[in-house]
């Protein structure tokens, strides 16, 4: 089973501190969490939350539960996700989740319910996944529908096609965008070049495409370069260059990783277009990582971008991320991560404050063989640091 608890956090902070936590690594022996944050806005109501998950019989259970500050400054019920996902067999896995929240009446409701179905063959994979939402009546209905394939088509090439279907006019379901993809893979199966475009519906039953993808990328002893290129159409219909990005990684003796991604683009902010309307260096996204001997984690991200209203001025940061893991002996790891934002008079502020402890319990196993009677006693008559070799293992020391 594993516990997860965050407490005092922002609704949206809150799921950004568990990404993080992901993030880090766990792995599947049981663990606890608990931690506490603040954040400066005054436009979210703190929340905390709890997750669970128990595996059994090649069943997965995940449930998520959220309360929020009440008027009268306790917490009550807000929002329950449970996620259960089965091992059907040694090709498909099955997943049901299901979301609630609360009615004017603060009861339990249903708010949507997403399924999705994976089979897997030597020669690819294949994703159903299906949205349902309760009418008026609370009756459920499909409204989104995605089927996702993936299949290798050569030595070096795999292609992945993706559909949405949304309801039409007649009741049944219309393709209403689509994504065709094709990587090389290199022996290792790292992808080396590919090309997305994605396609929506046209005249007469033809599609157009909306958006074109070409990324690339290169290995050289330590350093890592890719490069990406996004066409878009221009006021004529014709796909031209909208947006490149440029990422380098490296990494040093020590392990240290250093990332640098800039991107160009012909829209300022994304949201504005740039007077001359060609590529200029739009934002760049600095990303540091550390790890020393006694195994803290250190990762600091820089973010630049220019200001709106003043497309001529150069790159200035307006966000900053630290996050520091320390393990603390005995399974138990402390985390914090601490957001700084522009003011708006040129410097950044504390916009958000996380801390937390991670407790990992140890791993139990059970052999549940049938032994001969003999060897039962034997067991049952050694000394406790020999049980460890009938399969239960030991805490950590």
């Amino acid at each position: 089973m594993k516990l997860r608890n965050i407490s005092i956090a922002a609704r949206f902070l809150a799921i950004v501190a568990l990404s993080c936590a992901a993030a880090v690594g766990q792995s599947d022996a049981p663990y606890t969490s608990q931690g506490q944050g603040q954040t400066t806005s005054s436009t979210t109501v703190p929340t905390r939350s709890q997750d669970k998950q128990t595996t059994s019989d090649g069943k997965t259970s995940e449930t998520h539960v959220t309360q929020r500050q009440s008027i009268n400054g306790g917490y009550e019920p807000y929002e329950e996700t449970q996620k259960q996902t089965v091992k059907v067999d040694a090709n498909t896995t099955k997943t049901v989740e299901k979301r609630f929240g609360r009615g004017p009446s603060g009861d339990k409701v249903l708010l949507q319910v997403i399924e999705q179905e994976t089979r897997t063959s030597p020669t690819g994979q294949s994703v159903t996944r299906t949205v349902s939402n309760p009418d008026v009546n609370g009756a459920l209905s499909v409204t989104r529908r995605e089927v996702e394939k993936t299949t290798r088509s050569g030595s070096d090439k795999q292609e992945k096609s993706t559909t949405l279907l949304l309801p039409d006019a007649n009741g049944g379901f219309s393709a209403t965008l689509k994504t065709h993809e094709v990587d090389t893979v290199d022996p290792k199966g790292n992808v080396t070049e590919y090309t997305k475009s994605v396609s929506t519906p046209g005249d007469n039953g033809s599609w157009r495409t909306t958006e074109m993808t070409k990324g690339t990328t290169k290995s050289a002893g330590s350093q890592v370069m890719k490069e990406e290129r996004v066409y878009r159409p221009n006021t004529d219909g014709q796909l031209t260059l909208a947006e490149r990005k440029v990422t380098k990684e490296t990494k040093d003796a020590n392990g240290d990783q250093r990332t640098v991604q800039e991107t160009y683009s012909t829209m300022l902010g994304g949201t504005q277009p740039y007077s001359d309307g060609s590529l200029h260096l739009d934002k760049r996204v600095v990303e540091v990582q550390k790890q020393d001997a006694n195994g803290k984690q250190i990762r600091e991200q820089q973010v630049e971008q220019r200001s709106p209203a003043a497309e001529a001025g150069g790159l200035h940061t307006t966000q900053k991320t630290i996050d520091v893991v320390r393990p603390a002996g005995q399974g138990v790891t402390q985390e914090s991560r601490s957001i700084q934002a522009s003011d708006g008079n040129g410097g950044l502020q504390n916009v958000w404050v996380d801390t937390k402890t991670t407790e990992k319990a140890p791993t139990l196993t059970v052999d549940t063989k049938a032994q001969p009677e003999s060897k039962a006693k034997t067991d049952a008559n050694s000394p406790p640091a020999e049980q460890s070799k009938t399969g239960q293992t030991p805490p950590p020391k």
